[in-house]
């Protein structure tokens, strides 16, 4: 019936602090294959996204990603995708000079891209 209470006074750290990244990158244009997110071949070989656009007319969009490569082909599958009126875009993956890019082609311009990346190492 003894009540046991463990209080730690020292602050939690992660050790790859990479392998959860946000990012937030606007998209001016309507250019196909604008690259959202990057990350090496030798530190990360498998990628879960989620990702949000956003116009600048109010519409929304939201998807997942899942992604592993080789080191010279990525293999990526999208999911749950939802969107308010209609969707803001599509997503690609590939290699360049040994870095795994996430691509995005929005379907309108002044599009706002936000994601989450959790990664795991190779």
């Amino acid at each position: 019936g003894d009540i046991v209470e463990i209080d730690s006074y020292a602050r939690a750290a992660i050790l790859d602090a990479d392998a959860i990244k946000p990012n937030n990158t606007p998209l001016s244009t309507t250019a196909a294959n604008q690259v959202v997110d990057t990350f090496h071949v030798l530190t990360y070989r498998t990628a879960k996204y989620i990702v949000q656009a956003s116009s600048a007319g109010g519409d929304f969009h939201s998807t997942e990603v899942l992604m592993i490569h080789d080191g010279t082909t990525v293999y990526m599958t999208e999911y749950a995708s939802i969107y308010s009126n209609i969707s803001l875009m599509t997503l690609d993956a590939d290699i360049t000079n040994s870095y795994v890019r996430l691509l995005c082609s929005p379907t309108q311009a002044n599009t706002t891209i936000k994601l989450q990346r959790i990664s795991v190492t190779v």
